[in-house]
């Protein structure tokens, strides 16, 4: 899949799980003119949607240009359609800020400003000697303070594994290479915990032929969807959709936690 569709077409759009992947089908199936014919039943089959899914998810990508109709279908012909290369797309919007730079935000905002402090500190002790300037930055906790540094330390970790990181590793480290077990085992529980069913072997299969990048975006796409949804809509247990978790997402399930709690 090419990269301007998820850094660019994917939140400048709003593209929902279902636009992408039936993105990704027709773009498997086109030929180097850009040009692919799958009809709606074969993308809903290879999506792991169904057929009313899969044509409305067809019909959003053109409106928004990203594909357009070479040929329309007709009797045991299907449409063709051709794939538009770097289509005219409104701007991308502000990321939004996640929990941890929501709470590093509001910690600066507790912070004194230096000119506050140092006028209580005059006020305080008018005859005392200047002190240095503070080198702590604003905002970060102070080297002593074990709470925050175990929370952050603890959110990295997790991360990490629920992504296949090594800690050692940069986070751009084999970004392009194929994705881990981990993540397609992440995105299997998130596609389930969205209330979407268990996935085809199809749609795991394309998972894993992602790459890294791609694969996380993907992650990233299913928690916002989640988050937008106000509530848990995954299985419970002795649903059978629940059996098929890993028994990382069955504890999700069990806690029915938030999204954004996830990793």
């Amino acid at each position: 899949m090419p990269d301007w569709v998820t850094r660019h077409a994917r939140p400048a759009l709003g593209m929902s799980p279902a636009d992408l992947a039936a993105y990704v089908v027709l773009v498997s199936r086109s030929n180097a003119q850009g040009l692919t014919r799958p009809p709606y039943p074969l993308i809903a089959w290879e999506a792991g949607m169904s057929e009313t899914t899969a044509a409305a998810a067809v019909k959003r990508l053109l409106g928004w240009g990203l594909v357009e109709v070479v040929e329309p279908g007709r009797q045991n012909h299907a449409t063709v359609y051709r794939l538009v290369d770097r289509p005219d797309l409104p701007p991308v919007p502000d990321r939004p800020l996640s929990k941890s730079e929501r709470r590093a935000r509001t910690r600066r905002s507790q912070t004194p400003a230096s000119w506050e402090s140092g006028d209580a500190a005059s006020a305080q002790a008018p005859n005392s000697r200047p002190q240095a300037p503070s080198t702590r930055v604003s905002g970060l906790p102070e080297s002593g303070s074990e709470v925050d540094t175990e929370v952050d330390t603890t959110q990295v970790a997790v991360a990490q594994r629920a992504l296949g990181v090594r800690a050692d590793r940069t986070p751009d480290a084999g970004y392009l290479d194929a994705p881990t077990p981990a993540q397609v085992t992440l995105l299997q529980d998130l596609h389930i915990l969205s209330g979407l069913g268990i996935p085809g072997t199809d749609r795991v299969d394309g998972w894993a032929r992602l790459t890294s990048r791609d694969a996380t975006a993907l992650v990233a796409l299913y928690q916002r969807d989640m988050d937008r949804g106000g509530g848990y809509a995954g299985p419970w247990a002795g649903d059978d959709d629940y059996d098929a978790l890993s028994a990382e997402g069955q504890r999700w399930a069990d806690a029915a936690m938030a999204p954004q709690d996830l990793i």
